[in-house]
């Protein structure tokens, strides 16, 4: 069942091949689905070192759409940015079963 409440569109990929190894990069994606309501919680950011940002949020999508730890989330609401999913939780109940994902994304480098 889709959220009630939706603020945006993002799309789901997932990468062509996985084998839990969090050093591997991955450069193949594979769309799962496109344009699907969601609820972005608002961002909370924080600096992680000079030249570096982090984006940590929480995203609800209906129970029909498949994800996983290791998807990424395009948010078609804010300029295509990619998401990482650090988390994945199943809610069920009262008719509203949805999933609640968290999400980080990081940009620029360590710094030294």
């Amino acid at each position: 069942m889709p959220i009630p409440m939706t603020t945006r569109t993002v799309r789901i990929d997932k990468p062509v091949s996985v084998d839990d190894d969090p050093v591997d990069t991955v450069d193949v994606w594979e769309t799962l689905a496109d344009g699907v309501g969601a609820h972005l919680s608002g961002p909370s950011g924080s600096d992680a070192g000079a030249g570096r940002e982090q984006v940590d949020a929480v995203l609800y999508l209906g129970d029909e759409t498949y994800i996983d730890r290791f998807c990424r989330v395009v948010d078609h609401g804010n300029s295509d940015e990619v998401f990482a999913v650090t988390y994945v939780e199943r809610v069920i109940g009262f008719g509203l079963d949805h999933w609640k994902c968290g999400l980080r994304r990081v940009k620029g480098e360590a710094g030294a």
